[in-house]
């Protein structure tokens, strides 16, 4: 097996398993507040809202930071093919995460409101009767199940770069 190569630098690995991480934490939290009493639901709802805003601020971050530093694809010695797909899952992945994270705000300010870590409120703006936040539920169920695609399709990627090796292109 060959040593991977990192043209990725410091930051970017950074921004990345700290989105990792956070992705897995609301993995987890995910599915805890269905079947369990109210006010330990709505902990574990505030809990994952929470880490879905600060994956939001992160992905806001990582985009920026992306865009400033030069594509790492373009290093390695890969078909152009390949290349594009690895695009592709990179580009959907950062797509997905955003339009999930925001439909998680729109879900807490179009329903009951919420919280960022019982430190910031987040007021309701429509009026109780409403079912908006109910109504963008599936779309938000809909959209994990179609990261977790994606995230296997990078994992699997990423295992194959280990096994069957990735070079740099010489500079």
């Amino acid at each position: 097996m060959r040593p991977p190569v990192h043209p990725y630098g410091t930051r970017s690995r950074l921004l990345h398993w700290g989105s990792v991480a956070l992705v897995v934490v609301l993995f987890i939290y995910s599915g805890q507040f269905i079947d369990t009493p109210t006010a330990e639901a709505d902990e574990r709802r505030m809990l994952h809202s929470s880490y879905g805003m600060l994956l939001l601020a992160l992905m806001v971050v990582r985009i920026w930071w992306r865009t400033r530093t030069a594509d790492p694809l373009d290093s390695y010695t890969l078909p152009n093919l390949q290349k594009f797909f690895a695009r592709c899952v990179h580009y959907s992945l950062y797509t997905l995460l955003l339009v999930q994270c925001i439909l998680g705000v729109l879900i807490l300010v179009l329903g009951d409101g919420g919280s960022f870590f019982g430190l910031l409120d987040l007021p309701s703006l429509t009026d109780a009767s409403s079912d908006l936040d109910e109504a963008l539920m599936p779309a938000h169920a809909a959209l994990a199940k179609a990261m977790l695609v994606l995230i296997g399709a990078h994992v699997l990627a990423a295992i194959g770069h280990l096994i069957f090796g990735v070079t740099e292109a010489a500079r």
